[in-house]
């Protein structure tokens, strides 16, 4: 008996199926629609993500911000959470003639443009606050923005900014001197939160704008929280709506009164439950500071 061929020729096959490599992987995505992704592909795709990761490594090593702060600042804490493996958002603090200047950076998007904003954004401010010892927030963003401009030869990146939160603190005055680029800080005492509120410019290449200090007195104790947008962008829930900066604001008025660790450990978990399986929206970037 002659023996029954159950597969068909080669050449019966489509062109597609026959032109796929002997390396490829068929998989099933989200979808439920069979797609193939080669063993080269995925390999392209580890030597990215580490690429990516050592750009972290040294992203991190020229913001050495979290060092500073807890230099300074023992009781305090640090949230950075990337949207994607490199960040937008950045934590700068530096002392300079027994003022400590510190900054808190949004810039526009996330990932590598953003992340490339940032270096450069860090860049500017150890030339004004450490070269040129300039410690009042206003000129401070005033400077930042002309060199900016100055950078930026070509008109059409104007359109990328930066959101900053700048603070001076005089430990000796006990004062906090602030100005912000379309970010606000958040400072509290005897359970009562008081907006740090910034001007509504932000810096970019183009912005001439003039910006003005605000002083407040402060007494050991208080707490003041510095931030990117990210968390109160976040979306989730059960309707699935952005958080909003009032419910930011009043998980701060209930977790002031605690330690470092455990205001950091609440924030995060409420930041998870409230994403759940949603996707990251955007940077994260919140400091908390005991005075």
């Amino acid at each position: 008996m002659r023996a029954l061929n159950l597969f068909p020729p080669i050449s019966l096959y489509s062109d597609a199926t026959s032109l796929l490599s002997v390396n490829s992987l068929l998989s099933v995505n989200k979808y439920g629609v069979m797609e193939t992704e080669t063993k080269e592909t995925e390999l392209k795709n580890k030597e990215m993500e580490a690429s990516m990761r050592y750009s972290r490594t040294i992203q991190g090593s020229i913001m050495s911000g979290e060092h500073n702060l807890y230099k300074h600042f023992p009781e305090s804490f640090l949230i950075d959470k990337p949207k994607d493996i490199v960040s937008g958002d950045f934590f700068w603090l530096k002392e300079v003639n027994s003022k400590i200047v510190i900054v808190v950076g949004d810039c526009t998007g996330h990932g590598v443009p953003a992340a490339l904003l940032s270096v450069l954004g860090v860049s500017l401010l150890n030339q004004l606050v450490l070269e040129e010892e300039i410690t009042d927030p206003a000129e401070i963003l005033k400077k930042l923005s002309m060199r900016l401009k100055k950078t930026f030869h070509n008109s059409s990146t104007y359109a990328e900014g930066i959101d900053l939160a700048v603070c001076c603190i005089d430990v000796d005055s006990e004062t906090i001197t602030y100005e912000g680029a379309l970010r606000p800080a958040y400072f509290i005492s005897d359970q009562t939160l008081t907006i740090l509120k910034g001007s509504r410019h932000a810096i970019t290449g183009d912005n001439n704008h003039l910006y003005s200090n605000k002083t407040y007195k402060f007494k050991k104790g208080d707490m003041l929280y510095l931030f990117s947008d990210g968390f109160a962008d976040q979306f989730g829930g059960i309707k699935n709506k952005k958080l909003l900066i009032k419910r930011f604001q009043n998980i701060l008025l209930e977790i002031s009164h605690g330690s470092m660790g455990r205001q950091m450990l609440t924030l995060e978990q409420f930041f998870m439950k409230w994403k759940s399986d949603m996707e990251q929206t955007d940077d994260i970037m919140i400091a908390g500071i005991k005075l």
